[in-house]
């Protein structure tokens, strides 16, 4: 049997998860095809007796990382995965989208390969179980995040946590995710939770940057493309007024602003895929449209592609700059 082929074989009777090498011959692998396939990189030893599916053909990255992730579980009593891994097993976006290494708060002083260990203490509170995983909260781990990162990437993580408490408090599915967020009450509530979570703290490394991000923390931003930008937008000195921003333009139509920087000046975060295909003309159309319509009501508009400020954040920031001065001329 091929390496790869005792690799299916492996993972159809494990579901993904780390297995006993007792388990794997009783359902027909000999230990010479375990061997041959632990030397081809599709299987790995977890600990004596423990191996696990790594590399498959047709097995995606996300299922490849979390059948580390539960092998890396099933060697390390208590740990508490954390930051980029409780992230990504949270749906809590990362810049990267699926990380590196595994993060974890672990009491045991050794190292393990392919695990970053944090020190700090971690309370029941901001312990959360997914899919038989301890991990950090939401709360806990953007804040973890936010601690560790660049305003920009801070953002991401605490902007989308706020937005996903904020509907949950709300408690109105009836209505779109849009009305919800701006509802006084949940917002209040949600912001009192970051609030206790910052205060809980004031004695790690980073809380400097943790305040700072949590300060500008809004359940407004619609992506994380968005949040990102707002980040280099404040790391620049860009003003922003009002995200989401509600005006009538001069075909009376009611309007939403990604960005409004002043009473002049709106900025749009547009994702590719409707400018694509059949409809991608028509949109572009209707695009133009808008911005001519809010041009009409003195409102110029500055638009960016949601992956620019991934790979080129200057030439936006330089663009709204450029806008900003040409208004004050």
């Amino acid at each position: 049997m091929a390496p790869q082929d005792t690799a299916r074989h492996l993972l159809a009777i494990s579901h993904g998860r780390p297995t006993s090498v007792h388990d794997a011959l009783s359902a027909g692998l000999t230990r010479g095809q375990l061997r041959a396939a632990v030397a081809a990189g599709t299987i790995t030893r977890v600990s004596h007796g423990v191996v696990t599916v790594t590399h498959v053909d047709g097995l995606s990255a996300r299922e490849a990382h979390l059948d580390a992730i539960s092998a890396m579980a099933t060697t390390h009593d208590d740990l508490v995965f954390s930051h980029d891994t409780a992230a990504f097993l949270l749906g809590i976006p990362l810049l990267a989208g699926i990380p590196r290494d595994i993060h974890g708060y672990h009491a045991a002083p050794r190292r393990h390969p392919g695990l970053f260990r944090h020190r700090g203490t971690v309370t029941a509170d901001d312990v959360v179980t997914v899919d038989g995983l301890m991990t950090t909260s939401p709360w806990r781990t953007a804040c973890d995040l936010a601690r560790r990162s660049s305003l920009p990437i801070g953002l991401m993580a605490l902007d989308h946590v706020m937005r996903q408490r904020v509907l949950a408090l709300a408690g109105r599915p009836d209505l779109p995710d849009h009305e919800v967020v701006e509802f006084s009450e949940p917002m209040a509530w949600a912001m009192a939770e970051l609030s206790e979570q910052v205060r809980s703290a004031k004695r790690r490394h980073g809380v400097a940057r943790l305040r700072h991000a949590a300060a500008a923390t809004s359940p407004l931003a619609e992506s994380p493309a968005e949040s990102f930008a707002r980040g280099h937008f404040l790391s620049a000195g860009i003003p922003i007024r009002g995200l989401q921003w509600r005006v009538i333009d001069s075909d009376g139509t009611a309007r939403r602003l990604d960005f409004l920087f002043d009473d002049y000046l709106a900025g749009e975060c547009d994702g590719l895929l409707k400018y694509e295909g059949a409809d991608g003309a028509q949109a572009l159309r209707k695009e133009k449209r808008r911005d001519l319509a809010l041009a009409g009501v003195g409102i110029d508009t500055v638009r960016w592609a949601a992956g620019q400020f991934f790979t080129d954040p200057r030439s936006v920031i330089s663009a709204i700059r450029a806008r900003r001065r040409s208004r004050w001329r």
